[in-house]
């Protein structure tokens, strides 16, 4: 839950948000470690931040950053 109110609460920061450069910054969300739970959050926050801008019709999915880091040479499920 918390997660999810952190990205709907920077969705709302992010609409109000007139320069593009901080926007874009706002719609970035960095997910530690490539493992089974890494991949798993970075693919459900993808879903779910990509359905979210069909509510926030001034921004775009283009602005929209999901990055997972991981420190090995390959992530799940490679």
């Amino acid at each position: 839950m918390r997660i999810r109110n952190h990205i709907i609460d920077v969705f709302e920061r992010a609409e109000a948000e007139p320069n593009l450069e901080r926007r874009r910054a706002l719609l970035t969300f960095v997910v530690a470690g490539g493992g089974f739970s890494g991949s798993e959050l970075a693919g459900g926050l993808n879903d779910f931040a990509r359905g979210m801008t069909a509510d926030y019709l001034s921004l775009s999915t283009a602005e929209l950053r999901i990055i997972l880091v991981h420190s090995r040479d390959k992530s799940y499920p490679n």
